[in-house]
């Protein structure tokens, strides 16, 4: 997530849209006293985990590295109360999922950190944080993607990376599972009371033109060229034929549920 006073814009972070390799993009462009969360998740003592060997961090600009993110004491204490009490609850509704859903049970419950602003945060949580005339005046921007697409990209996700924790079966398994919580949770991102609130949408199909378009209109001077060294994540999907045969496995009554499930955004793509 990214804000910026001299660019004027909020950078809304969605998930399986190339949203890290973007952000790390605009991120070394902005001013340093933008507000530029990091990519990758912490631990519940603030520190990086790195526990991947794709990491996002990495990928930075060295002297452009996340920064801003943090509240005051006050704040950041209250957030990490509520997180360890998050956390709690999810421990022990994972131990009784063990013994009584063991379909739902986690092979370990991340004890993540927040601060005050972090890298999947929705835009009504921006709002309750940044003042109202910034929050008014700024260009609010995220990217979609085909929702099709962007659930296979979901699936291969979730049965490679260590911090999802939880691996399908199959494509069935996974829309059974978490299909409809994968896309409450894009829509999110984007809404206000349920509302869509977003400015601007670049779209993925289109991202390095939509990219470079919204750049030039808000001033910043970068060679969008740079976007093609950030392939960040790009070995956790499989090979494009394995997509291919997910699709074309897909009867038209499962396309029709992811995009019922997509909501608002299956409307650009139809």
């Amino acid at each position: 997530m990214i804000i910026s006073e001299k660019y004027k814009f909020i950078f809304i972070k969605s998930k399986k849209v190339a949203g890290t390799s973007v952000e790390v993009f605009l991120s070394n462009h902005v001013e340093d006293n933008a507000i530029v969360t990091p990519v990758s998740t912490l631990n519940f003592f603030n520190k990086i985990r790195k526990i991947e060997a794709d990491h996002e961090e990495n990928w930075r600009n060295k002297n452009k590295p996340s920064r801003n993110y943090k509240g005051n004491f006050y704040e950041e204490s209250l957030l990490w109360l509520r997180q360890l009490q998050n956390y709690s609850r999810r421990y022990f509704i994972n131990k009784f999922n063990k013994k009584f859903r063991p379909q739902k049970y986690l092979e370990f419950v991340p004890l993540k950190r927040a601060n005050k602003y972090y890298d999947h945060m929705s835009i009504e949580e921006v709002k309750s944080n940044l003042a109202s005339d910034k929050f008014i005046n700024f260009c609010r921007v995220c990217i979609i993607r085909n929702p099709i697409d962007q659930a296979i990209s979901d699936y291969w996700d979730s049965q490679n990376r260590i911090e999802t924790c939880r691996k399908y079966n199959n494509f069935d398994e996974y829309m059974d599972e978490r299909l409809d919580f994968f896309f409450q949770k894009v829509r999110k991102k984007m809404e206000i009371n349920h509302i869509p609130s977003m400015d601007r949408y670049i779209r993925y199909e289109n991202l390095k033109s939509d990219l470079k378009k919204f750049i030039e209109d808000i001033g910043i001077n970068a060679d969008i060229k740079e976007l093609e060294k950030l392939k960040i994540h790009g070995n956790y999907r499989k090979d494009k034929n394995s997509n291919k045969d997910i699709i074309n496995n897909l009867k038209d009554a499962d396309q029709k549920r992811i995009l019922k499930s997509a909501g608002w955004l299956a409307d650009f793509y139809k």
